[in-house]
């Protein structure tokens, strides 16, 4: 998909061989992931709270429902007078991580509706590895589940990425079936 006016965008899950893996995979299988071209610097981006403008506050612990709550992360709300505290902003305390997760509660505040994990892609300062999640498990449930979702997002963007040729780290992740392709034949 492309609109000029925001962002040059793709979404990995319409094409089928990389949909095929996608949904293979235990981490990004729940996913919907687009890799976006931004007009600004997504590390930045992702390093703050409130990039619409709107009043995010730094939530303490007790302020977030246990099912929310996640060690390592900074927390933080949109509060609005009167209203339930239903939006929630994730920034990891290790800012090297570079992502951020947006996650909307439904109306009855007993389930996460949506989540969204943004990610900063080194290679390029203006391209943005984006996972829609469509009722996602409480935080606390899988506490290291954005982490390895920001990675996993990552490794496949460098796997895709036919403009450099880049080490992937040798870690604990799962190697990714088309990484070593010769996609231009």
């Amino acid at each position: 998909g492309l609109n000029e006016k925001y962002s040059k965008w793709i979404n990995l899950d319409r094409i089928d061989w990389i949909d095929a893996y996608l949904e293979s995979d235990p981490v990004l299988k729940r996913s919907l992931f687009f890799i976006e071209e931004k007009g600004h610097d997504v590390p930045e981006f992702v390093a703050l709270p409130d990039s619409n403008r709107e009043q995010y506050t730094l939530l303490k612990l007790g302020n977030v429902p246990d099912w929310m709550e996640l060690p390592n992360f900074e927390i933080w709300g949109l509060v609005r007078a009167g209203r339930p505290l239903t939006n929630f902003v994730y920034i990891p305390k290790n800012k090297s991580l570079s992502f951020q997760v947006r996650c909307g509660l439904s109306r009855a505040l007993d389930r996460i509706e949506f989540c969204g994990v943004r990610a900063s892609y080194a290679p390029d300062r203006n391209i943005a590895l984006y996972a829609k999640l469509y009722f996602p498990d409480p935080p606390a449930s899988n506490l290291n589940y954005f982490t390895a979702l920001a990675a996993r997002m990552r490794h496949v963007a460098y796997c895709l990425d036919v403009t450099h040729r880049l080490p992937i780290a040798e870690d604990d992740v799962k190697p990714v079936p088309f990484c070593d392709l010769d996609l231009l034949g």
